[in-house]
Parts: structure tokens; sequence; C-alpha cells
């Protein structure tokens, strides 16, 4: 039996602490959940509570998400990992690096799917990244039809050169609307959260529901918090990179689906062969994780590889040897930039996801928290199984 009572005290004892206002976590397997908690409110001790039905801004774990779409196009021939995707989009044919001293020179290789998905085609973020911050200092985007103008951005080095996190993810998803000819909101209901029940996992809110929306709340220099607010703008751009928001129970159901090689109650969204594809590292000795901040009030500098030797698959970080948490090699993961993380551990059929709504990302607390998380999930997996 599985024993949640050292997660369940870990939890509770972060928002006593005031470490956070609020914070849920689901544990899952292929066939149903482990451990569910909710913990906390969305002031410092006051406000609604949360619970695992709260819509919460999940940011860069919809990549994910736009992983999966466009591996299923993939799958149906649509589209193939290592062919130029100026075939799809135009405005990608001639792309232009970025240099050191602010100078631009044309790419010397073409952008693919493959590159995209790895993060190796040369985007980066403005959150970590001193040159593009002054770059679109100097020479701000033009404004871009149906937003997104950061995707106007240069790469910082010819695709493949390197690994570095960035805008790939979006482009990835403007692919899958040039290829299935829908909007991304369209295409994900239709092909994957339609199928998969993930009935509260959408771009927007409808306006009636934003009290539902925790507010954000910022660390200070003195370790305290400060609500920021809940509202976020909304904006006709539908954000493969990081525009979804979902509950821990409707992405607990993702995760399933993932460590279900593809296939939930019945329904299959990818075969196994491609999910274990995406769970097999494509960037060789390229160094991964690693993020240096531009804009600490958005993001610390830090390592989501958390100090293990590590790869990127199409679409998430794994890991290439067992954590010290007890992660197996092979796991996948990811995290948002409001301090949520997950990780997927095919060889022991485990999913963990832990869920906060604070800034900066990478937040020494919540890192922590989610460290003794993993490792109690762990422990009481290995005692249930005795």
């Amino acid at each position: 039996m599985f024993d949640s009572t050292q997660i369940d005290a870990l939890l509770a004892g972060s928002v006593e602490r005031g470490e956070v206002p609020g914070i849920v976590a689901t544990l899952s397997s292929a066939d149903g959940s482990l451990y569910e908690g909710a913990f906390g409110s969305f002031e410092v001790r006051s406000g609604p509570a949360y619970s695992i039905d709260t819509p919460l801004r999940i940011a860069s774990m919809t990549k994910a998400v736009t992983s999966v779409a466009a591996m299923q196009l993939v799958e149906q021939g649509k589209l193939e990992l290592d062919e130029p995707v100026a075939r799809w989009l135009p405005e990608l044919s001639t792309p232009h690096v970025l240099e050191a001293d602010g100078t631009l020179r044309p790419a010397k290789t073409q952008i693919t799917a493959r590159h995209l998905l790895t993060h190796t085609a040369g985007f980066g973020y403005e959150i970590w990244s001193d040159r593009l911050v002054a770059h679109v200092r100097e020479h701000r985007p033009p404004e871009r039809e149906g937003g997104g103008e950061f995707l106007a951005n240069p790469l910082l080095f010819d695709p493949g050169e390197h690994w570095n996190y960035g805008v790939n993810t979006d482009w990835l998803g403007e692919l899958i609307v040039a290829v299935s000819g829908q909007p991304l909101s369209g295409y994900f209901g239709e092909q994957i959260l339609g199928p998969l029940g993930m009935n509260s996992s959408s771009f927007w809110l409808p306006e009636e529901r934003d009290a539902e929306l925790p507010p954000i709340h910022g660390r200070l220099r003195n370790g305290t918090l400060e609500p920021e607010g809940s509202a976020i703008p909304r904006a006709a751009y539908e954000s493969g990179g990081g525009g979804l928001h979902s509950t821990a129970a409707d992405y607990q159901r993702f995760l399933r689906m993932l460590l279900g090689r593809g296939e939930l109650d019945g329904v299959r969204v990818l075969e196994p062969a491609t999910v274990e594809a995406m769970a097999t590292s494509q960037t060789g000795d390229l160094e991964v994780g690693k993020l240096e901040s531009a804009k600490r009030e958005r993001s610390n500098s830090g390592d989501l590889s958390f100090g293990h030797d590590a790869g990127f698959g199409l679409g998430f970080l794994i890991t290439l040897q067992t954590s010290r948490t007890g992660r197996s090699d092979g796991s996948m993961s990811w995290a948002g930039v409001f301090n949520t993380y997950y990780w997927i551990d095919l060889a022991r059929d485990v999913a963990g996801a832990l869920y906060t709504q604070v800034l900066p990302f990478l937040d020494g607390m919540v890192l922590d928290i989610n460290r003794e998380f993993e490792r109690g999930a762990y422990e009481a997996l290995d005692d249930a199984s005795g």
C-alpha cells in the first residue's frame, strides 16, 4: 500500500512555514492515481483553498503537449523530422544568427522539426540571454499578425551546433498550425485534450472564471512572498511554448498517457515506438539543461538536469543516469516558469508533478520541496513493493 504520510507532511509543512502560499502535487502510474495532494490558499494563509482542480498557469509544461501533437503529425506522414521547416514556414527559410558583437549573419544550415523538438535550432529566450535582451532593446521586433512578436528574434547559433532553451516549441506550434490547417487550440482539442478527457485545459479561461485563477506570488530578496496579481493579458496568440492553463487532475491524465506508451483508458494518441523515441536523447554530447538568467525577476540561474548527466529527446529533458532521488535512467522531465515541475519514469511506471504559482523560476525553496517530494515518492514506492 502506498503510504503518503511523508509527502503530506512535506507539502503541508511548506505552506505552514510560509515557503509557498499553496501547493499541489500528484503521483501516477499508467493505471491510475497514486497520490493527489493540495495544501494552502491563494494568498499566504488566506483566500480560496488550492485543490487538484484549481486552474493553473502551466507555462512551459505546454511544450509537452505541443511535442506530442508534432509527433502525431510525424506518425501520420504529414511531417518529416529532418526536413527543413521552411517548406511550411517560409519566414524561416533564411534564418540569421546574432553574433556576440551584435551583428547578424545568415545561418549555415536550415532548421528542422528535430531541431525545434530538441532545442538545438539556435533560438533563445530573452529571460536567459543577455545578447537577446540587448538586441531587442535596440531592434524591437515588429508587431506580428496574431501576436508572438518574440518569434522574430534571430538565432544565437547555427542549427544543430548547441543546445539552448528558447522559442523552439512556439515555432513548433506554428508548424503544427501550418501542417494541420487548424488553429493550435482546435488541433489540441480534437487530437489530445478532448480524447484524453482533459476538459479543464485550454489556452485562456473564460473571463467569468478569472477569480478561480490563483495570483502569482513573487519571492522578495528577504525570502517573503508578495502577490503580483492574477491577471495575464488576454491575447490572440496561442503559444505552443507556454500558453496553456490546466489543472493537476487534467495534467495527470496527460502524464498517465505517456506512462501508458501513448494510451489512456483505451484511447491511443501516440504509438508506443513514438513515445520511446521521444524518451531517447537526440543531443549526443551537447550540454543540456543549464540556464543563465538575464532577467532575475523572472528566473534564477540554474540547471534543470539537477547536476546529473542529461540529454534532450523529442520534447523532453532525458535523465541519463539514476538520480539521487531515485528517478531512473531514461526518465523524461521539464518544468514551467511559475515553478511547476514534472517527471515521467517509464522504467518504474511513475510520473510526478508539483505545482506552485511563484516567481522567479528555479526558486530555491520550491526546488528543495520538489526534490524531497520526488525522493519521498520513490521511498513510498519502494516500501509499498516490499
